[in-house]
């Protein structure tokens, strides 16, 4: 079952329906995912079954209660669906940022990047942040385990310091034990030194 399936939008009902008289009784409209991709459903009714696959593509009960496959324009879309469009959560967001060698100092590139996640989360109102360190090989294990919690919780702080709520944001580290590039031990890897923070 594809995840598009959770994009399709359906409302029941001649009352939420009266917003575009073309279409009464139920309607179920295909839309693609945050990536432009469609899935499909089988629509199945007395009158027999649809596969709708396309963009738009609705399988529409009319009076009768057939059930028949139309086109929804967009603007008929955003009149029916408008409100609840307007409603959904804000899908979950993942960024990377990297650290300077054996500290928490963020890379210069990571620096600017930075500015794009606290205006992601500050854009939320509403959020939960999880900022997870990690470390590359070098240096001993508990050093690193030290250390890559050190990053999340600089992090952490640095959110905190720019107005967001520390009981939303939870830090932890995993040290060298999670390499987004595997390598030896002592290898010198700038891309495992780094935190994962996910925004919801």
């Amino acid at each position: 079952m594809s995840r598009s399936l959770l994009r399709v939008l359906a409302l029941v009902g001649l009352a939420l329906l009266g917003a575009c008289d073309k279409y009464r009784q139920e309607l179920f409209v295909l839309q693609p995912d945050s990536t432009g991709k469609v899935g499909s459903i089988v629509v199945q009714s007395a009158s027999g079954e649809l596969v709708l696959d396309e963009t738009r593509m609705a399988a529409h009960r009319n009076p009768r209660g057939a059930t028949e496959a139309v086109t929804v324009e967009p603007s008929d879309v955003e009149k029916i669906f408008g409100a609840a469009l307007a409603a959904r959560p804000r899908p979950p967001r993942q960024f990377r940022l990297y650290f300077v060698f054996d500290s928490e100092l963020l890379t210069a590139a990571s620096r600017a990047e930075f500015e794009a996640v606290f205006a992601d989360i500050r854009e939320r109102g509403h959020y939960d942040v999880e900022v997870v360190g990690h470390t590359d090989r070098q240096g001993a294990d508990d050093y690193n385990a030290r250390l890559s919690l050190q990053r999340a919780w600089a992090m952490r702080q640095t959110l905190i310091d720019r107005g967001l709520d520390g009981d939303r944001i939870i830090a932890t580290g995993r040290g060298e034990v999670d390499p987004l590039m595997p390598t030896a031990d002592n290898i010198d890897e700038p891309r495992n030194r780094r935190v994962e923070i996910t925004v919801r």
